[in-house]
């Protein structure tokens, strides 16, 4: 074997091994989204309990209402179709609902994009 042939037999390992490593980031990344985007709804949870605490000391704090459903409803961008599997997400600083999202083709499609782990494609039947 050359040592042309040999070097491009090493660069094409360094190459498998550098999108290898691509891809396991890819899902860390989407892995703590989807922790992030949870930890963000209970913030907000909570936020609400001290507000309601403080706005009235010493009286059991009112219920708070309850989060969001995950909607059932798909939506579609570049011919795939994804679903939500988070009723809420912050995004910019807003605590934003799945079903609010759905309403918004730009913020959908920029979700993708990003990789955003509060989404899936929807399985094909």
């Amino acid at each position: 074997m050359e040592k042309k042939d040999v070097d491009a037999l090493n660069m094409q390992t360094e190459l498998d091994n550098a999108n290898a490593t691509i891809q396991e980031l890819k899902q860390s990344n989407m892995d703590v989204n989807d922790l992030n985007e949870k930890l963000q709804a209970k913030i907000a949870e909570l936020e609400e309990q001290l507000e309601a605490m403080a706005a009235a000391p010493g009286k059991a704090p009112a219920p708070v209402k309850k989060k969001p459903a995950v909607p059932e409803k798909s939506f579609k961008v570049d011919k795939t179709e994804y679903l939500f599997t988070v009723p809420q997400f912050s995004h910019s600083g807003s605590i934003i609902t799945a079903e609010e999202a759905l309403t918004n083709k730009d913020l959908l499609k920029e979700l993708v994009e990003m990789g955003f782990g509060g989404i899936k494609p929807q399985p094909q039947p």
